[in-house]
């Protein structure tokens, strides 16, 4: 459908291993929130296929 099933690999400034769930509470240092958002932003910049999916 997306026609991505052979696209390659990239490497993310994020660690795409990270799990985020509504019950894990407030995120406490607002430099990592803002972190994750500049690395979000990254990724919307870059891949603006992926902004629409």
């Amino acid at each position: 459908d997306t026609g991505m099933l052979g696209a390659k690999l990239a490497n993310l400034p994020m660690n795409p291993r990270i799990h985020f769930h509504d019950d894990q509470g407030e995120l406490v240092d607002s430099r990592s929130y803002r972190s994750l958002i500049g690395k979000l932003l990254y990724v919307t910049v870059t891949r603006p296929d992926i902004s629409f999916a």
